[in-house]
């Protein structure tokens, strides 16, 4: 292995600096700027491939179906991502390749992948399996270290100590198929800033967590002599305002429709004239007809919750997932001002996942538990939620909320392969 390249989610610079923490393993963080939105795919997807979002498609942890009329979170098809490889070149010479739990990994063109991938049976219940490939991965892994802790890694019951098992299944599967460049997500920094804020006591534990994992990593390549470098992909803030919820507003509006069923109200998107597909700091909104644009870009920017409400065509190409949407605006709302920035979190419809990104931000971003309040207008409906459409407190009540803010710190840290000596 000649090079071992760690995202580490939730990575923040002002928050290491803050704790004190801008050495460990052998590693010296400098910060930096992450994409926007500072999302996980967004991200992750910015470091592939060295472009702008509008350039690679990737807006969102999650994509519109136009065909399908819905919204969908954490779709894993590589194709997703739109251009070239940073580590094409490199392939096209003879080197090898290995992504291990990034998002959007699988069919990528590289020579191994890891990825979690659960098998959701057709009489219910799950199957706890990571994809592979090759194929027989999967079971050498499963053999030497068991069933991997999916429920530990997505959802209510993640956990920073997951990272232990990200970490373990990455060395038994490099071990057993080394590539020349090896690309790791690790997830630790995900999750206790979330849901007790980045000044709290469990983040800092999180904290020592990554650390640990982080100089075992760091011996994993110096005894391979391979160079080593870490990013995070986004920073997380505490938020004081309230939740946004653009979908309330544009149900108010008559924009948005609902579907009452036994006592909820559920998305329709077959009839609705526009709606809000919230991820974090930022609302992507589909508007069915170009000429409800401006009144739709109105009816959010007069709730003053938005630092910007941008229509399509100032934003440049759409992204591969959304040429043939209906006209669209996208209410952004990433706001410097912490007063004014919302909580965005989202349900994912197809998966629980969570999180996350782009050069080295913040801490996490996954899943967690959510506080499900009955549906109102003046609140996100339950159908919302059920489809990510509204922007939502998480955790639980006496939480702080926390926003994803890596737009301005993100840390990056290398250390060169050592000298081979002749």
């Amino acid at each position: 292995m000649k090079h071992l390249f760690v995202v580490a989610a939730g990575l923040g610079f002002r928050e290491l600096e803050r704790r004190g923490a801008l050495k460990m393993a052998g590693l010296a963080f400098a910060p930096g700027k992450s994409a926007f939105p500072a999302v996980t795919c967004v991200a992750q997807a910015t470091l592939r491939t060295g472009r702008d979002p509008r350039e690679h498609g990737m807006t969102s942890n999650g994509v519109w179906l136009a065909n399908l009329m819905k919204p969908s979170f954490w779709e894993q098809s590589a194709a997703l991502v739109s251009g070239p490889r940073v580590w094409d070149a490199a392939r096209a010479a003879g080197g090898t390749v290995g992504m291990y739990f990034w998002q959007q990994s699988l069919g990528e063109r590289v020579d191994a992948v890891l990825s979690p991938a659960p098998i959701h049976k057709h009489g219910g219940g799950m199957i706890m399996r990571n994809y592979t490939q090759p194929p027989e991965m999967g079971d050498l892994l499963a053999r030497r270290l068991g069933t991997f802790p999916l429920h530990r890694y997505w959802g209510p019951l993640a956990s920073p100590k997951v990272g232990r098992a990200v970490v373990a299944n990455f060395e038994a599967m490099v071990e057993a198929r080394e590539p020349d460049w090896a690309l790791l997500y690790l997830p630790t920094l995900d999750y206790a800033a979330q849901r007790e804020g980045p000044e709290s006591a469990a983040h800092g534990a999180a904290l020592d967590e990554f650390r640990a994992q982080l100089e075992r990593l760091a011996d994993f390549a110096q005894r391979r002599n391979a160079a080593f470098t870490v990013t995070g992909d986004y920073a997380i803030h505490a938020v004081d305002a309230p939740p946004a919820f653009p979908n309330a507003v544009l149900r108010a509006q008559g924009f948005f429709n609902v579907r009452p069923v036994a006592g909820r109200a559920y998305p329709d998107f077959y009839t609705s004239r526009a709606f809000a597909m919230c991820d974090h700091e930022i609302a992507h909104v589909y508007v069915r007809d170009p000429a409800d644009v401006p009144a739709v870009a109105a009816a959010l920017e007069a709730t003053g919750a938005y630092e910007s409400c941008t229509p399509r065509a100032d934003q440049g190409p759409r992204t591969s997932t959304s040429t043939t949407s209906p006209a669209s605006t996208r209410a952004s709302c990433p706001s410097a001002d912490s007063s004014r920035r919302a909580r965005a979190r989202t349900t994912r419809a197809s998966r629980a996942r969570t999180g996350a990104h782009a050069r080295r931000p913040g801490p996490p971003r996954r899943p967690s538990r959510s506080s499900r309040r009955r549906a109102s207008p003046a609140s996100s409906t339950r159908g919302e939620r059920a489809a990510g459409m509204g922007h939502r407190r998480q955790g639980r009540r006496r939480r702080r909320r926390v926003r994803r803010g890596g737009v301005r710190s993100f840390v990056v840290a290398h250390r060169p392969a050592p000298r081979r000596g002749r």
